[in-house]
């Protein structure tokens, strides 16, 4: 299964983790925001698939949350 397509909203939002991640002191813990994937195409409208790609607050407290909903109901045309 592929990886699914995510608008620039998404890699903000990963920039702004990885930016924290690395601004890390000494292992402690940060509050990590909620992740806006809403609108995505992920190549499938089932939610315990789409849930599948995710790892966020529902399996590592210490994360933020990945909200999905609504999802788009098919591919998203380039350039959109």
């Amino acid at each position: 299964m592929r990886p699914p397509i995510m608008r620039s909203g998404w890699n903000t939002a990963m920039s702004d983790y990885k930016e924290k991640e690395d601004n890390m002191v000494n292992n402690s813990k940060m509050d990590i925001p909620d992740v806006d994937a809403t609108g995505n195409w992920w190549e499938t409208t089932d939610e315990a698939t789409i849930q599948k790609y995710m790892y966020d607050w529902n399996d590592d407290a210490s994360l933020g949350r990945i909200i999905y909903q609504p999802i788009a109901t098919a591919p998203i045309p380039e350039g959109s």
